[in-house]
């Protein structure tokens, strides 16, 4: 690979990697910039992990084709295209085993984006690793795929529009697809490896953190309970107003019949002294007369 070639390879990953500065800049909520630099760096020894691996399957490729005639553009065409689509998937749907995998085993620092707090360099490079990993099993898968015949054929029918101007077609392959796919894999890749907003607990807690967080919701949900208790002894709904069918409204409130009852007791209690001085009255002015 000649130099010149080096430096366009270079210019477009330069181009393709600062569009994620400006995909940042539209987050809601926006990384920190140390998480968002872990997280791009990833990206960027993939990149190299990736190219690579290409120049190891180019050359595996070259050594096996029987297609002496073949257009290695269609073949390039058949590489990135396999990457930036189908290899992304693959990935995809290997760092999500590997993440239910470590939940499961309780491995800590190697879920996708959790870095620790403060984040932490090593939690990084064991990230990378693993992403290193489901990026050599996806080029294995994409080069598998590549053999399948009828993709030599559907290479032909994308760019037989180029296939009677080879600058064009080279303008096309070299600089135009690759940019544009790598700018959609890069973006996609991005969301894939950063921490989910909607997660609960961003960082792992231990058993004990766990028994304490569950000991204090079994203390909101009893104190809510006898708090529903007392309001329905007392009589009060859920606004904190009397309702009509406690057990106190009875006594706290006697209706009209009892009222007019306990008039009458009064005025009887309130009668009968009366009549007794006058029985008295009378006694003492008969005594009076016969003396």
């Amino acid at each position: 690979m000649s130099s010149f070639a080096i430096f366009v390879q270079l210019l477009l990953a330069t181009i393709a990697f600062s569009t994620l500065i400006f995909k940042r800049s539209k987050e809601r909520p926006m990384r920190p910039i140390k998480i968002w630099l872990y997280d791009v760096s990833k990206q960027i020894v993939g990149g190299v992990v990736i190219h690579s691996l290409n120049l190891i399957a180019a050359t595996l490729f070259g050594l096996s084709s029987t297609q002496k005639d073949s257009n290695p553009c269609i073949w390039y065409f058949l590489n990135i295209f396999l990457d930036t689509t189908f290899g992304v998937g693959v990935l995809y749907l290997f760092l999500k085993a590997a993440d239910k995998y470590f939940t499961h085993r309780r491995i800590e620092g190697l879920r996708t984006g959790e870095y620790g707090n403060p984040p932490q360099i090593q939690r990084w490079w064991k990230q990378t690793l693993v992403f290193s990993l489901g990026l050599v099993v996806m080029k294995i898968v994409v080069v598998i795929v590549l053999t399948w015949p009828f993709l030599f054929t559907f290479g032909e029918w994308v760019l037989g529009w180029t296939l009677q101007n080879e600058k064009l077609q080279i303008l096309f392959v070299m600089l135009i697809l690759p940019l544009s796919m790598n700018i959609c894999q890069f973006w996609v890749i991005d969301y894939i490896l950063k921490q989910k907003p909607n997660e609960k607990f961003p960082i792992r807690i231990d058993e004990d953190e766990e028994d304490m967080y569950g000991l204090v919701g079994g203390l909101d949900n009893s104190y809510e309970e006898e708090e529903e208790d007392d309001d329905e002894e007392t009589g009060l709904d859920g606004a904190g107003h009397q309702s009509g069918q406690g057990p106190r409204d009875n006594h706290d409130h006697p209706s009209p019949h009892q009222l007019s009852d306990g008039l009458d007791d009064i005025e009887e209690m309130n009668e009968a002294p009366k009549h007794g001085d006058s029985e008295f009255a009378t006694f003492t002015s008969g005594s009076t007369r016969r003396l």
